[in-house]
């Protein structure tokens, strides 16, 4: 038996799981924090390369998911990181982006560890007033 010196959920390996015989030094597991009590997560997304250079640090991020009964629950977090080098996939270059936020207990007990969702930047913010009156003068 393997016992961890903390609580956490241990998530396997899945190039290792099942396997007879694994190579020395390859991780068979890791031990993720409780969410519950650590009340502090980092999202990550990836951004088309297009769309990357209108993102700073610190901008706002809302990250939209849905729970165990299909409600959707709001993340807002801040941008943390942005990588400056793209990563390469099948559908084209994307650049990861972090953000941290920290959790309520509400929130905490709907996040799970690899849920997917949409997440929108705020990059601006102005008033419906401001809002109209930029259209309704033409102005950008």
């Amino acid at each position: 038996a393997i016992t961890a010196m903390e609580d956490g959920i241990l998530h396997l390996n899945p190039e290792t799981a099942g396997a007879n015989l694994v190579p020395e030094g390859k991780v068979l597991a890791q031990l993720y924090p409780v969410l519950t009590t650590e009340k502090k997560v980092t999202i990550t997304t990836y951004v088309t390369s297009k769309d990357v250079s209108s993102l700073k640090q610190g901008e706002t991020i809302r990250f939209t998911a849905l729970d165990e009964n299909n409600k959707e629950f709001v993340l807002t977090s801040t941008i943390s990181n942005i990588d400056s080098n793209a990563t390469k996939t099948e559908k084209g270059n994307f650049f990861k982006v972090e953000a941290e936020t920290s959790l309520t207990d509400e929130q905490a007990e709907k996040l799970r560890y690899g849920i997917e969702g949409r997440a929108v930047v705020i990059t601006g913010r102005k008033t419906y007033f401001n809002y109209y009156l930029d259209l309704f003068l033409r102005r950008d």
